[in-house]
């Protein structure tokens, strides 16, 4: 799979022991399948792997859309917040839509 839209998540909060990571990559087969590969957990840690194949592109971008959705709400339900520290061209549109900020450096 060639990688089209990559996006790297993290999260961080020491004082709770809560060190959190998410990545997306969409991208096309050569049969002209798309292809969501998800991977989360801890960081440093491997974390799991997840593979979901669409028949086109639109249904694609609304899966990793309710993927971001899901971590823009992650201050709610786990009281941290997640931030890109690396993110593809057009997948900027898509972390600003869901309110995402970027990784601020210490």
């Amino acid at each position: 799979m060639l990688a089209e839209t990559t996006i790297e998540l993290e999260a961080h909060n020491p004082a709770a022991n809560r060190m959190r990571r998410w990545s997306v990559e969409l991208g096309q087969d050569l049969l002209g399948m798309w292809i969501v590969d998800v991977e989360f957990g801890r960081i440093g840690s491997r974390g799991r792997r997840l593979r979901r194949v669409f028949t086109d592109q639109p249904t694609a971008h609304a899966y990793m859309g309710l993927g971001l959705r899901r971590r823009a709400t992650a201050p709610a339900r786990i009281g941290i917040v997640y931030r890109w520290v690396r993110a593809s061209f057009d997948a900027l549109a898509m972390l600003a839509k869901v309110g995402i900020e970027a990784h601020r450096s210490a």
